[in-house]
């Protein structure tokens, strides 16, 4: 028997991603979006952050034993 592992980026990683286009070390895009339009982007969280549950626990029904937010 080997362990099951899930795994899902978190909300803020894949608000990242999706904002800046890529991976980034400065985060220049978001952070202008998080003092331009912080409404947009709360709705972008709150989206992902559904998103991301609904995610995990399919996982979990199939079988992960264990979840990693990253």
């Amino acid at each position: 028997e080997v362990p099951l592992i899930g795994f899902s980026g978190s909300p803020w990683t894949l608000a990242t991603y999706m904002v800046e286009g890529g991976s980034s070390k400065a985060f220049t895009v978001i952070k202008k979006m998080m003092y331009a339009d912080p409404q947009a982007l709360h709705a972008l969280l709150d989206k992902l952050a559904k998103s991301v549950t609904l995610y995990l626990n399919a996982q979990i029904k199939a079988g992960a034993q264990a979840v990693m937010i990253f």
